[in-house]
């Protein structure tokens, strides 16, 4: 958000004018993907990648923040690791590590 102030004085009088500017931020994708397509089996080891890529458009410093979530709720297990890597400009790639898997624990929808 900016805001613009134009002024004009002369000998008699001065006015001026206000105009707000809100510049939206462009949309970005995320797209989750598993690094093993067949049956997942407890004691397994595991990695669910996030790739993060923001519009071409956006040419301002971003800082890019990834939180995982398991069923809405915060991941806080120690079997599992997250990371995120800035790949390029706009792309980056959020991981999440499961070694091993557990039957009992990691069941559930996962969020990037």
């Amino acid at each position: 958000t900016a805001e613009y102030t134009v002024s004009l004085t002369n000998d008699a009088d001065s006015n001026s004018q206000e105009y707000e500017l809100i510049v939206d931020f462009p949309p970005f994708t995320v797209d989750i993907s598993r690094g093993y397509s067949g049956t997942l089996y407890a004691g397994t080891p595991l990695t669910l990648t996030c790739d993060i890529t923001l519009d071409d458009l956006v040419d301002i410093p971003v800082i890019v923040t990834n939180q995982w979530t398991r069923n809405m709720m915060n991941i806080t297990e120690p079997t599992i690791t997250e990371s995120l890597i800035q790949t390029d400009t706009n792309h980056y790639t959020a991981t999440l590590e499961f070694y091993p898997l557990s039957a009992t624990y990691d069941n559930g929808e996962y969020q990037c």
